[in-house]
């Protein structure tokens, strides 16, 4: 009979299965479609249940490869930094130019570091959303040059022309940039290391969406309003 079969549970679930006949097995699968067309809420438990698990994994591998990198993410080339930059509180926000998300979080995360006289920021530019997230980011990093990231970052973030390097010029030029400077320096090694090690960092840390931003050792992935903001750097 199946129920005698059931009666070793102290068995490896490998070996169990083993032990069952072909006949058994049918039996098995049979209560089991049973059990499902009785109660369907069965296969939605276990449905999220297995999110949940997934969940619950990939938090743990970020938080280990979090532990792992930590000291390069002060150490990454392209970073920025507003705020107080000897703040004893530390938000780091990994961002693409052209995320819309990122795009609209770009005046909350400046009040924030407005507002919040121990707060350090360190900006992460990652373009990762195809070429016209490439050319902004070069033209926000080759602006470092010039003293100029926050500036340009701010113009081009809120900017509702399509990316071109004309418009980069223009851009530029409204902030008193030198121009041509700016348009040699965007296809530097320099920057072109800059926006490789960000995505690398990025890659290691498992993160895939923008914006993301980390506080110790938390990782909020995702928009979130400035009042949320406001709380995550809070603990």
């Amino acid at each position: 009979m199946l129920a005698a079969s059931l009666i070793p549970l102290a068995l490896p679930a490998a070996a169990q299965a083993d032990s069952f006949t072909p006949a058994q097995r049918q039996e098995i699968v049979q209560i089991m479609r049973q059990a499902l067309k009785s109660d369907p809420s069965i296969l939605a438990d276990a449905i999220t249940a297995l999110r949940a698990k997934s969940e619950d994994d990939e938090t743990a591998s970020q938080q280990a490869a979090l532990a792992a990198q930590r000291g390069k993410l002060d150490n990454t080339p392209g970073d920025a930094v507003i705020g107080n930059p000897h703040g004893s509180v530390t938000l780091y926000e990994f961002y693409d130019p052209r995320c819309p998300w990122c795009r609209r979080m770009v005046g909350d995360v400046e009040k924030l570091a407005r507002t919040n006289p121990d707060l350090r920021i360190v900006l992460k530019l990652i373009a990762i959303l195809g070429p016209a997230s490439t050319l902004d980011g070069r033209a926000i990093l080759a602006a470092a040059n010039q003293n100029a990231y926050a500036a340009m970052q701010r113009a081009l973030m809120t900017d509702s022309a399509e990316p071109s390097a004309a418009r980069i010029r223009q851009i530029a030029i409204g902030l008193h940039l030198d121009a041509d400077r700016l348009a040699a320096d965007m296809d530097s090694p320099t920057v072109t290391a800059a926006l490789d090690a960000q995505r690398a960092l990025a890659t290691s840390l498992r993160i895939s969406g923008t914006p993301t931003f980390i506080e110790g050792s938390r990782i909020a992935p995702g928009a979130m309003s400035a009042e949320d903001l406001a709380k995550f750097i809070k603990g």
